[in-house]
């Protein structure tokens, strides 16, 4: 009080240097008495198995407490405390963990308020833990770089988008009572450029042609803001759906709702769509109900192979919807396989122009089909066989003989040569080599 009262009576009289430096002085002198002995004070608080006890005294006495309540725990609850866990930290040095936050003690004092007065020393601060952070961004990054998520590319554009929102706002909405959540602009910054990156290898386009593609002016609660946005028509007078990116403020919030820390998980796959698709019990090609099955292509780009004078209607069908998958039944997949030749399964001869051959094949040791019942079979022509033995020379060109991964020696047999396993595209004979 007397120094306040001297900095007063300097200020009228017009030393305004010597009341400055008065000032400056006054503000390093704690408010309270910080010797004080008999100042103790302790707080408890606790959220499910996770508590935290805050006391303002020397740290002997703090051991103390701890000891008690390891001691309350194994006698009264047969609980034992950990020792690793439990720690006793300086709240101005260090920070305490305490569900996801970092809990500290402020002290800053050049921090006033509109009086002049220091205003945050003393105060407790939560902050957002900088390794929740990296934790957060690492999915998201490889070598340090923002890479998309091929994963996701099999889902819609706005399930892409509406789970990235999702995804950062539950995290926002978590650590909006720290004052460091500017920090988490780290993060959007990394989920942005994964987004877009995912949207860009999902229709093989560049990134700025994804920003392009996107980007759109959101309205929020503080104005508007450069963001994107995805927008599905749905027709019939209803509103559209919009999936956004962007619009959710880091700025500081004391006063919070309800949190979305665990947002729910958008599944939009094509594995639930196949199965729909299956359900539906319906041929994709030609309507039939009779047997449906799926048949799948290993890459998008398989569909597109150059050269081809004229795609087949399954192919140009799978290419306009953009799936590796399409529902048929058997004679349609027949068909696929064998480019529209007659199928080789087993029928019933009908007599009908295009029915099935009831046939069989020749089995060993038949009799009366053709001489011997070691008729062998016509040779394959499939570039990766290798042929060798008495009287057997190789029919590809010198320059392909290598291509097997298998350097073994294929020899005639009663029944089809074998064939390396790796290339085998179809039924072979599993009869060993003699």
């Amino acid at each position: 009080m007397r120094l306040h009262r001297q900095i007063t009576e300097l200020e009228q009289a017009g030393s305004l240097v010597e009341a400055k430096r008065l000032r400056k002085q006054l503000q390093q002198l704690p408010s309270r008495d910080p010797d004080d002995p008999g100042y103790r004070r302790l707080r408890y608080i606790r959220y499910a198995d996770d508590w935290l006890l805050g006391f303002t005294g020397p740290k002997r006495e703090a051991e103390q407490i701890k000891a008690e309540v390891g001691r309350f725990l194994r006698d009264e609850l047969k609980l034992e405390l950990s020792e690793t866990k439990t720690l006793i930290t300086h709240g101005r040095t260090q920070a305490a963990r305490f569900l996801g936050y970092e809990i500290v003690v402020l002290d800053n004092d050049s921090k006033h308020d509109h009086r002049g007065h220091r205003s945050i020393n003393a105060q407790i601060g939560l902050k957002v833990p900088a390794d929740v952070i990296r934790a957060k961004c690492r999915p998201y990054l490889h070598h340090g770089r923002p890479i998309r998520r091929t994963e996701r590319t099999v889902n819609s554009d706005f399930s892409i988008v509406a789970q990235y929102q999702a995804e950062f706002r539950g995290i926002a909405g978590y650590y909006q009572l720290a004052f460091n959540l500017h920090r988490l602009d780290r993060l959007k910054h990394v989920m942005q450029r994964s987004l877009v990156k995912t949207l860009a290898r999902k229709y093989r386009i560049r990134v700025s042609q994804a920003y392009r593609r996107y980007r759109a002016v959101l309205q929020t609660d503080h104005g508007p803001r450069r963001g994107l946005q995805v927008t599905v028509e749905r027709g019939d007078g209803r509103p559209p759906l919009v999936a956004q990116w962007g619009g959710i403020s880091l700025a500081r919030k004391t006063r919070i709702g309800n949190l979305d820390d665990h947002p729910k998980q958008v599944w939009n796959s094509r594995r639930s769509e196949v199965v729909k698709r299956l359900l539906a019990d319906t041929c994709e090609l030609c309507g039939s109900h009779d047997g449906v099955e799926v048949h799948h292509v290993r890459h998008l780009k398989d569909l597109h192979t150059k050269g081809r004078a004229a795609r087949p209607a399954w192919v140009q069908q799978m290419a306009a919807r953009r799936r590796k998958t399409l529902v048929v039944c058997r004679a349609c997949h027949e068909g696929i396989h064998y480019h529209r030749r007659p199928s080789r399964q087993r029928g019933h001869d009908t007599g009908e122009p295009g029915a099935l051959n009831g046939a069989r094949p020749v089995r060993r040791g038949a009799v009366g089909k053709g001489p011997g019942h070691l008729a062998p079979r016509r040779r394959p022509t499939l570039p990766h066989v290798r042929f060798g033995g008495r009287g057997q020379e190789d029919p590809r060109p010198k320059g392909r003989r290598a291509s097997c991964p298998r350097p073994n020696t294929y020899r005639w047999t009663a029944a089809a040569p074998t064939r390396c396993s790796r290339w085998s595209t179809g039924a072979t004979s599993k009869a060993p080599l003699r």
